[in-house]
């Protein structure tokens, strides 16, 4: 099971601040199948990068499994990458 509690990222400080993402909670359980759905700068690739370790949340938690990864380092996240998530990115690099 995916557990997202609470998630908020805040880009820049002052006057440059934005928040992408504002207390953002769900659960997916491992049978579901979702889709992240929204216009253009709403925070939909700010959230995917999130639960794929790719980019640290403000607050909040990313639990999955019964275990908390958002504050894992980029070695441990490797063998949940490998395994647990899969991730296309939508970037052409």
């Amino acid at each position: 099971m995916l557990e997202i509690k609470n998630i908020s990222k805040t880009y820049g400080q002052g006057t440059a601040k934005v928040v992408a993402l504002s207390n953002v909670s769900f659960c997916v359980d491992e049978s579901d199948f979702i889709a992240i759905m929204g216009p253009s700068g709403s925070g939909k690739s700010t959230l995917l990068n999130v639960i794929g370790g790719l980019d640290y949340p403000s607050n909040g938690e990313v639990i999955l499994d019964g275990k908390r990864i958002d504050n894992l380092d980029e070695n441990d996240f490797v063998d949940i990458r490998r395994n647990k998530i899969a991730y296309v990115f939508q970037q052409y690099h």
